[in-house]
Protein backbone atom coordinates (compact mmCIF):
# COMPACT_ATOMS: atom_id res chain seq x y z
CA UNK A 1 0.00 0.00 0.00
CA UNK A 2 1.42 3.21 -1.18
CA UNK A 3 2.39 6.17 1.36
CA UNK A 4 -0.57 7.88 -0.17
CA UNK A 5 -3.70 5.68 0.11
CA UNK A 6 -2.61 4.86 4.09
CA UNK A 7 -2.53 8.98 4.52
CA UNK A 8 -5.61 9.04 3.12
CA UNK A 9 -6.73 5.54 4.87
CA UNK A 10 -5.75 7.19 8.16
CA UNK A 11 -7.11 10.17 7.95
CA UNK A 12 -10.54 9.15 7.10
CA UNK A 13 -10.72 6.61 9.99
CA UNK A 14 -9.01 9.38 12.48
CA UNK A 15 -12.00 11.98 11.14
CA UNK A 16 -14.89 9.30 11.36
CA UNK A 17 -13.50 8.66 14.45
CA UNK A 18 -13.74 11.73 16.22
CA UNK A 19 -17.16 12.62 14.74
CA UNK A 20 -18.79 9.24 15.83
CA UNK A 21 -17.34 8.20 18.78
CA UNK A 22 -16.02 4.91 17.65
CA UNK A 23 -13.77 2.77 15.33
CA UNK A 24 -14.95 2.31 11.67
CA UNK A 25 -14.22 -0.76 9.48
CA UNK A 26 -12.06 0.38 7.12
CA UNK A 27 -11.82 -1.28 3.49
CA UNK A 28 -9.31 -0.23 0.85
CA UNK A 29 -9.34 -1.46 -2.79
CA UNK A 30 -8.53 -0.11 -6.75
CA UNK A 31 -11.83 1.68 -7.88
CA UNK A 32 -12.96 -0.22 -11.18
CA UNK A 33 -16.08 2.18 -11.30
CA UNK A 34 -18.11 4.42 -9.77
CA UNK A 35 -21.82 4.79 -9.32
CA UNK A 36 -23.76 7.33 -7.57
CA UNK A 37 -26.49 5.32 -8.19
CA UNK A 38 -27.73 5.98 -4.82
CA UNK A 39 -26.47 8.92 -3.72
CA UNK A 40 -28.61 12.24 -3.65
CA UNK A 41 -24.96 14.22 -2.76
CA UNK A 42 -21.89 14.67 -3.97
CA UNK A 43 -18.93 16.23 -2.94
CA UNK A 44 -15.54 16.45 -4.31
CA UNK A 45 -12.19 18.09 -3.94
CA UNK A 46 -9.16 18.88 -6.41
CA UNK A 47 -5.83 18.03 -5.09
CA UNK A 48 -3.63 19.85 -6.91
CA UNK A 49 0.15 18.98 -7.00
CA UNK A 50 3.35 21.13 -6.58
CA UNK A 51 4.80 20.15 -9.30
CA UNK A 52 2.17 19.77 -12.77
CA UNK A 53 4.35 17.14 -13.93
CA UNK A 54 3.27 15.10 -10.95
CA UNK A 55 -0.44 15.27 -12.51
CA UNK A 56 -3.28 16.28 -10.41
CA UNK A 57 -5.82 14.36 -8.19
CA UNK A 58 -9.24 14.20 -6.55
CA UNK A 59 -10.97 13.21 -3.19
CA UNK A 60 -15.18 11.96 -3.74
CA UNK A 61 -17.41 11.15 -0.99
CA UNK A 62 -20.61 10.90 -1.94
CA UNK A 63 -24.18 9.32 0.10
CA UNK A 64 -27.86 9.34 0.44
CA UNK A 65 -29.84 11.77 2.01
CA UNK A 66 -30.19 10.12 5.30
CA UNK A 67 -26.81 8.94 5.60
CA UNK A 68 -25.65 12.53 4.81
CA UNK A 69 -27.89 14.41 6.64
CA UNK A 70 -27.48 12.18 10.25
CA UNK A 71 -23.62 12.59 9.65
CA UNK A 72 -23.55 16.34 9.41
CA UNK A 73 -26.36 16.39 12.30
CA UNK A 74 -23.39 14.41 14.08
CA UNK A 75 -20.17 16.42 12.93
CA UNK A 76 -21.91 19.73 13.57
CA UNK A 77 -24.03 19.48 16.31
CA UNK A 78 -27.03 20.41 15.25
CA UNK A 79 -30.06 20.83 17.43
CA UNK A 80 -33.47 17.89 16.85
CA UNK A 81 -34.71 20.17 14.66
CA UNK A 82 -32.31 18.59 11.58
CA UNK A 83 -30.54 20.14 8.59
CA UNK A 84 -31.21 21.32 5.71
CA UNK A 85 -29.73 20.84 2.03
CA UNK A 86 -27.40 23.16 2.61
CA UNK A 87 -26.36 22.84 5.46
CA UNK A 88 -25.65 19.15 4.33
CA UNK A 89 -23.56 20.70 1.24
CA UNK A 90 -21.58 23.06 3.53
CA UNK A 91 -20.95 19.42 6.03
CA UNK A 92 -19.94 17.23 3.24
CA UNK A 93 -17.30 20.12 2.01
CA UNK A 94 -16.19 20.26 5.57
CA UNK A 95 -15.94 16.77 5.98
CA UNK A 96 -13.47 16.60 2.56
CA UNK A 97 -11.70 19.60 3.93
CA UNK A 98 -10.62 18.03 7.33
CA UNK A 99 -9.87 14.56 5.44
CA UNK A 100 -7.79 16.20 3.41
CA UNK A 101 -6.17 18.07 5.64
CA UNK A 102 -5.19 15.13 8.01
CA UNK A 103 -3.94 13.15 4.44
CA UNK A 104 -1.50 16.29 3.62
CA UNK A 105 -0.34 16.83 6.88
CA UNK A 106 1.05 13.13 6.95
CA UNK A 107 2.43 13.12 3.41
CA UNK A 108 4.22 16.74 4.18
CA UNK A 109 8.11 16.71 2.98
CA UNK A 110 7.16 13.52 0.61
CA UNK A 111 6.57 13.05 -3.09
CA UNK A 112 2.59 12.74 -2.40
CA UNK A 113 2.42 16.27 -0.90
CA UNK A 114 -0.54 18.05 -2.50
CA UNK A 115 -2.41 21.41 -1.81
CA UNK A 116 -5.82 21.83 -1.21
CA UNK A 117 -8.72 23.21 -3.53
CA UNK A 118 -12.08 24.52 -2.01
CA UNK A 119 -14.57 21.38 -2.13
CA UNK A 120 -17.84 21.48 -4.61
CA UNK A 121 -20.63 19.86 -3.22
CA UNK A 122 -23.73 18.80 -5.19
CA UNK A 123 -27.05 17.84 -4.79
CA UNK A 124 -28.54 15.23 -7.09
CA UNK A 125 -31.67 15.95 -8.54
CA UNK A 126 -34.72 13.72 -9.76
CA UNK A 127 -33.23 13.32 -13.63
CA UNK A 128 -29.71 13.66 -12.78
CA UNK A 129 -27.36 11.49 -14.20
CA UNK A 130 -25.43 10.16 -11.78
CA UNK A 131 -22.59 7.74 -13.01
CA UNK A 132 -18.92 9.89 -13.07
CA UNK A 133 -16.41 8.73 -15.01
CA UNK A 134 -13.53 7.72 -12.31
CA UNK A 135 -10.81 6.00 -13.74
CA UNK A 136 -8.23 4.52 -11.81
CA UNK A 137 -7.94 5.90 -8.00
CA UNK A 138 -8.45 4.17 -4.47
CA UNK A 139 -11.63 3.61 -2.83
CA UNK A 140 -12.70 3.40 0.87
CA UNK A 141 -15.14 1.71 2.12
CA UNK A 142 -16.32 2.56 5.44
CA UNK A 143 -19.08 0.36 7.70
CA UNK A 144 -19.94 2.31 10.26
CA UNK A 145 -23.33 2.70 12.58
CA UNK A 146 -24.51 5.33 9.89
CA UNK A 147 -23.99 2.81 7.12
CA UNK A 148 -21.78 2.26 4.33
CA UNK A 149 -19.57 5.25 3.33
CA UNK A 150 -17.26 5.72 0.42
CA UNK A 151 -14.21 7.91 -0.23
CA UNK A 152 -12.69 7.59 -3.64
CA UNK A 153 -9.21 9.54 -3.74
CA UNK A 154 -6.01 9.43 -6.53
CA UNK A 155 -3.22 11.76 -6.41
CA UNK A 156 -1.73 10.46 -10.03
CA UNK A 157 -2.46 8.09 -12.53
CA UNK A 158 -0.94 5.18 -11.26
CA UNK A 159 -2.81 5.34 -7.56
CA UNK A 160 -4.55 2.24 -8.64
CA UNK A 161 -1.66 -0.18 -8.35
CA UNK A 162 -1.71 -0.44 -3.92
CA UNK A 163 1.73 -1.94 -3.73
CA UNK A 164 3.68 1.48 -4.63
CA UNK A 165 6.27 2.42 -1.86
Amino acid sequence: MSRAVAAFRDSIGEVLMNIMGEGPSLNVSPVISAEFDKADFLARMSLERENDALGRGWLFVFMPKEQAAALVETMLAFPDDGVNDNDILDGLGELLNVVAGGAKARLSGSPFHFMLSIPKCRKFEADDERNCPIVGGVEVSVETSMGSLKFLFALEAGEASMNKE
